[in-house]
Parts: C-alpha cells; sequence; structure tokens
C-alpha cells in the first residue's frame, strides 16, 4: 500500500508546521508500522524479506551468506562421553539389521536452506565398544554400525558414503557352550596365540572421521545428524567434532 500524505499543498500555499508534522508522523508511522501491515494482509510480503543477505533488486534475486559453518566439538573427557547400547533393540541385540538408531550427542544439526546449496559436513571421533555379556555358541567380535542421516521434514534417509564400524574390544578365548557367558577375556592374537596383555584389546578404540559434500541441496529445512546401531551392550565416543558448512550458488 503506498504511502498517502494526509495534507497536500500547492504553489502559493502557506506551509503550516502542525500539517508539516502531521505529514511527517504519518510517514513514520507508515515505514514502521502500516507498510508491514498492508503488505501482510494482502500477501505481497514475502519470505526473502525476512531472511539474512543482501536483495539485489536490479537482478531481482537475493545473495546469502555463504561460508557459514555451524558445528560442535568435545574432548576427550569422561564427562563428555556419548554413551550407546544395544539393550534399547527389540530383538537380538548384536544384529546389525536390527535397526535401532541411536543419536551421538554434539554430532546433529538443524540447517535452513533459503535457495539450492552445497553443504560441507565433516564429522571425527573416537569410539570404543565394550564386550557383550551376552550368551554365544562361539567367539565372535561383534560391530557397532555408524552413520550419518538426514530429515526432510517428512523422513530419515541414510547416507551410504558415510558408513563405519567400531567393534568389541574383547574376545572369547575358546569355544564357548550354550551355557557359557563370553567373558572378559584377551584379545586373539594371530601370531602368538591369545595375548597376555589385556591392554592390547585397546588398540581397537578406533577414530572414525570423514568429509562428506552434499550436493544442490534444494531450500528447504533440514536435520543432519551421526547416530550409531549398537551391537554391543556398551559403548561410547568421544572427542567429536562436528560441522556443516553451507555454500550457496
Amino acid at each position: 500500500m503506498s504511502y498517502v500524505p494526509p495534507n497536500n499543498w500547492i504553489n502559493g500555499d502557506i506551509l503550516d508546521a502542525t500539517e508539516l508534522k502531521a505529514n511527517n508522523d504519518a510517514a513514520r508511522k507508515h515505514v514502521n508500522q502500516d507498510i508491514v501491515g498492508a503488505e501482510l494482509g494482502n500477501e505481497s510480503f514475502d519470505y526473502d524479506s525476512l531472511q539474512v543477505g543482501e536483495f539485489e533488486p536490479i537482478a531481482s534475486s537475493h545473495r546469502f551468506v555463504t561460508g557459514e559453518v555451524k558445528g560442535l566439538h568435545n574432548d576427550i573427557q569422561g564427562i563428555n562421553r556419548s554413551y550407546f547400547t544395544s539393550h534399547i533393540k527389540p530383538g537380538q541385540q548384536t544384529d546389525l539389521n536390527a535397526k535401532a538408531w541411536h543419536p551421538i550427542a554434539e554430532c546433529g544439526h538443524f540447517v535452513t536452506i533459503d535457495q539450492s546449496a552445497d553443504l560441507l559436513i565433516n564429522f571425527g571421533a573416537t569410539f570404543a565398544c565394550g564386550e557383550n555379556g551376552r550368551i554365544v555358541a562361539y567367539p565372535r567380535r561383534y560391530p557397532s554400525k555408524i552413520q550419518m542421516r538426514y530429515y526432510d521434514g517428512s523422513q530419515w534417509f541414510d547416507i551410504g558414503g558415510t558408513r563405519a564400524f567400531a567393534y568389541e574390544e574383547h574376545y572369547n578365548t575358546v569355544t564357548a557352550t550354550a551355557s557359557t557367558a563370553d567373558g572378559p577375556s584377551k584379545m586373539l592374537d594371530n601370531v602368538n596365540g591369545y595375548a597376555s596383555d589385556q591392554g592390547v584389546e585397546k588398540n581397537f578404540r578406533r577414530w572414525v572421521g570423514w568429509c562428506w559434500h552434499v550436493q544442490n541441496l534444494p531450500p528447504g529445512d533440514y536435520v543432519f545428524g551421526v547416530f550409531v546401531n549398537a551391537g554391543v551392550e556398551e559403548g561410547f565416543s568421544s572427542a567429536r567434532n562436528f560441522t556443516i558448512e553451507t555454500f550457496y550458488h
């Protein structure tokens, strides 16, 4: 709605200060209040009018901030560990086909894309998987699956190229019977038999890291996060880093 001054003059009219002040007050009210209310009423006040960026009226385009980085970081202190467990699974705890995705703390972000853009996502964390107190018929080292997933407002999608695994630290030294639990025994050494130093089990603590390029992501609201499908009863991650950098086309 265009601005209409309450008072008008033509050449030769006397300029009254009260009328001039009324015109100025009406202009300020229009710019700060009425123009917004009127445009919202007739739906001409569009989404890009509220966005952070630079509008280019000559080209009728909106330039958004590019190279923006969002992210989180945690160090290796015990209080910053993010734990996960396979106890939440309804079926066999070591079955990775039974999907029970557990989000990893500080490794997810809500992202609003205002126009087509690329995302550069960096992730890194150390994973440690404890033993299973399960009943087994033979010794085996079970994995936990780590993967990035994203939500587009309607459903979750797996990003297959980000798939990684972390393995159980403990290993059975002998073939177990059906009534024997898998105990906290030593890791199998392929050269010297079963290792005498249980500290070698810590070699299965591993760093998982990658950089993933999401191309031509259409405008919308998304959630990107890293999840773990646990194959052990107790595991944790530490030294976590997760960043998302946005590049508009």
